[in-house]
């Protein structure tokens, strides 16, 4: 059952996301929003991602050597969790959006990064959340809804922008209820993946302060950055 939109859009309450942006989430599997951060926000945090992971914008010759994806306690990329991000968030995680912990936003930032590659740019890496975890992440109660990509700057066609598959929740939501017997963990939606026509897959194409939200049981890929650049953004999950 959706929740309901009369409620989500409260007038004593503030709303970020509009009742077509809700629907969309619900229908699509995930929804881009627009500025949601400050631009001028995200490109302090993009310096910032930079700086943490000890590489040099102007010697790609240092690109290589960037950690692992990781926590930092950055100040400047903790900023991107404004009041706006966990408000929509709110509002796409919750089924009572206002008894969501929007006054304490996370204490550290998920940095994921894509560091160049050689094309050609293909779509690769198909997944959904949770199913590579150990111990294995059950399908029901789910561990989280919804998660959010957050980008730092602007992605160029090609350039580590996230691929979705939309409607595709709704297949592994068919699938997993169908045989509730064999599908208790993610692990297993995903070895199966290839019983559900995924459907043509769309690249987003962000700019800096853009967040991305993708409903848990969406399949979605890491894709190849053939840019110019690394691409960086934020992961959360709610």
């Amino acid at each position: 059952m959706k929740p309901s939109i009369e409620f989500l859009m409260s007038k004593d309450r503030q709303s970020i996301l509009s009742s077509d942006q809700i629907m969309f989430f619900m229908d699509e599997g995930y929804l881009l929003v627009s500025d949601l951060i400050p631009r001028a926000i995200a490109e302090k945090a993009d310096a910032a991602a930079w700086r943490v992971n000890g590489i040099d914008p102007k010697d790609p010759s240092t690109w290589k050597n960037a950690p692992q994806n990781e926590f930092f306690d950055e100040p400047d990329l903790v900023a991107c969790y404004t009041q706006d991000l966990l408000i929509a968030a709110a509002q796409l995680a919750s089924p009572d959006p206002w008894g969501f912990p929007i006054a304490r936003p996370p204490a550290n930032a998920f940095v994921i990064k894509l560091l160049p590659q050689p094309g050609p740019w293909k779509v690769v890496g198909e997944h959904l959340d949770g199913s590579g975890w150990n111990p294995p992440t059950h399908l029901y109660p789910r561990l989280w809804r919804v998660f959010a990509m957050a980008y730092l700057h602007d992605i160029e066609p090609h350039g580590g922008g996230t691929v979705v598959f939309p409607r595709s929740h709704r297949k592994f939501e068919a699938l997993a209820r169908s045989q509730p017997e064999k599908y208790k963990f993610i692990a297993q939606l995903q070895d199966d993946m290839k019983k559900v026509d995924l459907g043509e897959p769309v690249e987003v194409q962000p700019k800096a302060g853009d967040v991305l939200f993708i409903d848990s049981m969406a399949v979605h890929c890491k894709p190849m950055n053939t840019g110019s650049r690394p691409r960086f953004a934020l992961n959360l999950k709610w």
